[in-house]
């Protein structure tokens, strides 16, 4: 994972291993956490959270497919 505090859209799909269209259908469906708005045009991920995500100690309401 990247040394920066925040991943953008495109960085967290590429950790995931996913496409960024899908990033965003699992925060609708509620199995990713929403971003954190920096401003209105700027959405970022914490870290910790993509880390906790890849270590699966994140608890969403269902699994990822």
């Amino acid at each position: 994972m990247p040394t920066a505090s925040y991943l953008t859209r495109r960085a967290l799909a590429a950790e995931l291993m996913i496409s960024e269209s899908t990033v965003d259908d699992y925060v609708r469906r509620g199995l990713l956490p929403p971003p954190i708005r920096i401003s209105p045009s700027c959405v970022r991920w914490r870290g910790a959270t993509v880390d906790a995500i890849k270590r699966g100690l994140y608890r969403a309401s269902a699994r990822l497919d």
